[in-house]
């Protein structure tokens, strides 16, 4: 009351209320005042859903009839087919509520929560939508009235804020694109994907059948027709309406599909309800509705952009580093960072326009190849040029320089095709430097006869004479010498340099890597020695025009070097090595690749020249240095280890040799794959030195997988493929198949001749295997004649001081000694041992191999006490270069015992016998054939006592 005067008296109608404010001067009071509820009638039905596709497919189930479950996937998927099917089982089995949302905004889902609220309680609610959705949630969730609701669509998570249905009594099945936090806390994400190649055909069939419309032939293809388009429900759908509609075959449609000149939007209806499925979008308007809004989140307008380099790209997987590489960022925006561009792949990942798998950095993004070619279908020519450009220089930067990873190679190579296949279908140019990269990456990868394919296809329409053609014909010719055609790689250098030589001048660059590369492949052909003879004029005309420090002249020098010891005078080579450290070590860190890369080579060199024990040391420091600098996976760490196992079997130790390259073998493996050549290197060695730790079954087992791998992986005719043939015969020799040994032989070096020639060092090689299994197989008279022609051949070709002219001599003279001959063989071992001396010198394993055999011969030929003291003195030797375990130190043991029991004292050298078979069991263990071997040997003085 103020001044005396009366209060105004209010009169309200409450007859439909639930509750009234009553109040005034900002002081309400709330009085409720409800009416008698009426009870619906039940099951009550709210919302309309879609029908159900006339030729549905069943899936897993993916419900359990409770709670929440959220479909997630792309656009077209069949997210809300699914739903529709989860909702009629639950109307089927008598729910009491059933409400379709179509969630694609706030207001839409308010105003069906509204909406079910006044069925649900006719005579309760207001005509506020907002107060009646809040009073819907409540009453889910205190009513025992079962229920289920079906959010279809929903397009952004914080249009639920305060929105998600919840009770015990009912079930959620929400549907969307999004991927949120916000969207998976809300209950188990359910990735919807596209169908399976036998659901496809079974829509398609259910389809297409005449009476819907279909042609008798109208499958024709099918199967063809739905991989092409990727499996995809809505795409199935819609191509079906056009194949009815226009009375054409799967087939048919499935060749207009692949004219890259039409638009998605010619293909498939431009009214969604076309294929009568009841969809509500076109294929191309459910994908740029999604693009449309990841490119309105943060970090803002980039995701369509990513995109559309995404859609150029490979639709089985990107690595993520392409797509965060500094040509991609500039793409996107001036100022993109890596982190912009992850954050805008998480939103396309968000509405699911792509997968992006965080735990796979190999294929890390994925796109539908359908969205890929819509998303293309929006550029201009000039845009596409630019993506095109754009995601090669992306690749490019993306690609290490050293593959460590198969699968990321192979990634990055089909990818590199995608982006191929999409410059060809637009008629664009195929960026160049990427084509270079990729076969560069097949030769990497071992993969040399695809590599040859690829530069032959480059070569197609590019003058012989361009630049791009002369540099194509090089690549290929080198192609050509890994595939196993030395010959064929030789011959194509030789037409790129004269064609290079006339256009170029005798000192352009280019020449002079033409110049390299053949003088290489001169020495892969078997000539060593003229390779060497090359490089160098080569080397001082790259120190004329380059300087000795530059990286190509050291370059070549290490070539040059590798080749002289080839030719054999490993001597030689290790000192140019040690020579070219010098000169890196000027310019270059200690722990910089071509350095370790020259210290491999060196501690090689280094053991070839005779000494094993500093080999071994040299590659045990060396594989410090590249654990520490390169890491174990590091392809130089991986064969610093092997050859280091390598050299410590050529030391006296092939059981330590076999136990390392095990584990070596393994890892090539796991990080190169096995199909790799260093990874069938790293086998071969392994199968060597189970041989020669004495387990010969295994040794020819481990052969015969490594001559199928690269029967399959090489050809027959590789070089490699021989190699394995040739060590499979030799040991397959040592387990006692002489005639299979020969055999194999005969054949092999037949092979070698006709592939390689006649001349080259493989081919007398087998020539001498031959031999030598001949003479082991009874037939000394042969291996000695075979012998003296191999040896003839190769004097000619290196003279008769060639480590190959010496290792056949010596051999030749043990045969003439079979053959009866004792004396011959004595003087043959005995001039043999004198150039030994003068070429590798006395402490060399080959120079005290020959003395062995000559002291035998010395003993054979009359002079036991003569051999007996020679033995002596070569034991000391043996001892003191290759240590008391190497197996060239335990057979002179073995022959010095038996010519003191020869010589008159049995029972000194039975009991020096007995002390060499305890020291071998140590050694070798008691199945090695040596160890048998000693054990023979000494039950025979056994007896004589």
């Amino acid at each position: 009351m103020a001044g005396g005067e009366a209060e105004p008296r209010m009169h309200v109608d409450a007859r439909n209320a639930q509750g009234l404010y009553v109040g005034d001067h900002g002081h309400q009071h709330v009085h409720h005042h409800y009416a008698a509820q009426e009870s619906p009638p039940w099951p009550v039905v709210v919302g309309r859903a879609p029908l159900r596709a006339a030729a549905f497919q069943k899936r897993a189930d993916r419900s359990d009839g409770s709670g929440v479950t959220i479909l997630a996937g792309d656009g077209g998927t069949g997210k809300t087919q699914l739903a529709v099917a989860m909702f009629e089982r639950a109307l089927r089995s008598k729910v009491d509520l059933a409400l379709w949302v179509t969630a694609t905004s706030r207001p839409a889902v308010v105003a069906a929560y509204a909406q079910a609220y006044r069925q649900v309680r006719p005579r309760g609610p207001g005509n506020e939508a907002e107060r009646d959705a809040e009073a819907f949630l409540n009453w889910l969730a205190g009513t025992d009235r079962s229920w289920i609701i079906v959010l279809d669509d929903l397009a952004d998570p914080a249009d639920l804020t305060r929105l998600w249905p919840a009770g015990p009594a009912g079930q959620v099945i929400a549907t969307t694109r999004r991927r949120d936090a916000a969207i998976s806390a809300r209950g188990p994400l359910v990735d919807v994907g596209v169908f399976t190649p036998d659901q496809s055909l079974s829509y398609l069939t259910a389809k297409l059948v005449p009476e819907r419309g279909g042609s008798e032939k109208a499958l024709h293809g099918a199967a063809s027709l739905a991989a092409a388009l990727g499996y995809l429900p809505l795409a199935l759908a819609q191509s079906a309406a056009v194949i009815i509609d226009d009375g054409i075959t799967c087939a048919q449609y499935l060749e207009l599909l692949g004219d890259r000149s039409r638009r998605l939007t010619d293909l498939f209806p431009s009214d969604p309800q076309a294929s009568g499925d009841d969809y509500e979008r076109t294929l191309a308007g459910t994908w740029s509705l999604a693009a449309d809004r990841a490119d309105a989140m943060p970090p803002h307008r980039l995701a369509r952009s990513l995109l559309r380099l995404a859609a150029v790209l490979d639709p089985n997987g990107i690595p993520e580093a392409v797509l965060t590489a500094p040509s991609a960022l500039r793409y996107l925006a001036t100022e993109a960072s890596a982190s912009d561009s992850r954050r805008a792949l998480r939103n396309l990942h968000k509405l699911s326009l792509i997968a992006h798998d965080t735990d796979d950095t190999v294929r890390s993004v994925r796109m539908h190849a359908l969205a890929q070619r819509s998303t293309l279908d929006e550029l201009r020519p000039d845009d596409l040029v630019s993506v095109i450009n754009t995601a090669a220089e992306a690749l490019l930067g993306a690609w290490p320089a050293i593959e460590r990873d198969p699968g990321l190679g192979a990634a990055l190579r089909a990818n590199a095709s995608a982006v191929e296949q999409a410059a060809a279908s637009h008629s664009m140019p195929v960026p160049r430097g990427l084509q270079f990269r990729v076969g560069t990456s097949l030769l990497d990868a071992g993969l040399a006869f695809t590599a040859v394919n690829h530069f032959e296809t480059m070569l197609r329409g590019e003058p012989a004479e361009s630049i791009d053609g002369l540099r194509i014909r090089q690549e290929l010719a080198v192609s050509r010498g890994d595939s196993g055609d030395p010959v064929g790689a030789l011959a194509g250098l030789r037409a790129v340099l004269a064609d290079r030589l006339r256009l170029d001048g005798p000192d352009h660059p280019d020449l002079l890597a033409v110049r390299i590369s053949l003088a290489n492949w001169q020495g892969e052909s078997g000539d060593f020695a003229g390779a060497a003879r090359a490089l160098e004029p080569l080397v001082a005309d790259l120190t004329r025009l380059l300087g000795a420090g530059h990286p190509v002249t050291i370059g070549a020098r290490a070539s040059q070097a590798f080749w002289v010891g080839n030719a054999g005078d490993p001597s030689s080579a290790a000192a140019a090595t040690e020579a070219l450290l010098e000169d890196y070590s000027l310019t270059l860190p200690q722990d910089h690749p071509k350095i370790l890369s020259s210290r491999h080579n060196l501690a090689h060199w280094r053991g070839s020249a005779g000494n094993p024990a500093a080999a071994v040391a040299a590659y045990e420091e060396l594989l410090d240095d590249c654990l520490r600098a390169l890491g174990p996976a590091h392809p130089q760490t991986l064969d610093t280890r092997r050859n280091l196992a390598h050299w410590r079997g050529q030391w006296g130790d092939p059981a330590g040799a076999t136990v390392a390259l095990e584990t070596v073998s393994r890892d090539y493996g796991l990080v190169l794959g096995r199909d790799h050549p260093d990874s069938m290197h790293a086998r071969e060695d392994l199968a060597y030195w189970r041989g020669e730790a004495g387990d010969a079954a295994g040794s020819v087992t481990a052969y015969e997988e490594l001559l199928a791998d690269r029967q399959r992986v090489l050809g027959p005719d590789h070089p490699h493929t021989f190699e394995s043939r040739y060590h499979l015969a030799d040991r397959r020799g040592h387990a006692g198949d002489l005639d299979g040994a020969v055999a194999e032989l005969e054949q092999l070096a037949g092979d070698r001749s006709r592939v390689l020639g006649a001349d080259h060092p493989h081919t007398l090689r087998t020539q001498f295997k031959l031999a030598d299994w001949r003479g082991q197989n009874g037939d000394a008279a042969g291996a000695h004649e075979l012998l003296k022609q191999v040896l003839a051949d190769q004097v000619r070709l290196f003279g008769a001081k060639h480590p190959d002219s010496l290792t056949t001599r010596h051999e030749l003279a043990f045969w003439t000694g079979e053959t009866g001959a004792a004396s011959s063989a004595l003087a043959a071992f005995t001039d043999l041992y004198a150039d030994q001396l003068e070429v590798l010198g006395p402490g060399h394993p080959d120079t005290l191999a020959t003395r062995n055999e000559l002291l035998s011969w010395l003993g054979l030929t009359g002079d036991p006490a003569g051999a007996v003291d020679g033995y002596q003195e070569l034991l000391a030797l043996c001892l003191d270069g290759l240590g008391p375990d190497h197996l060239e130190t335990l057979d002179v043991r073995r022959n010095l015992a038996v010519w003191r029991a020869r010589s008159g004292d049995p029972a000194a050298g039975a009991d020096e016998l007995r002390v060499l078979v305890a020291d071998a069991l140590r050694i070798m263990g008691p199945h090695h054939p040596r160890v048998l071997e000693y054990r023979a040997t000494l039950d025979r003085w056994d007896e004589h006592r």
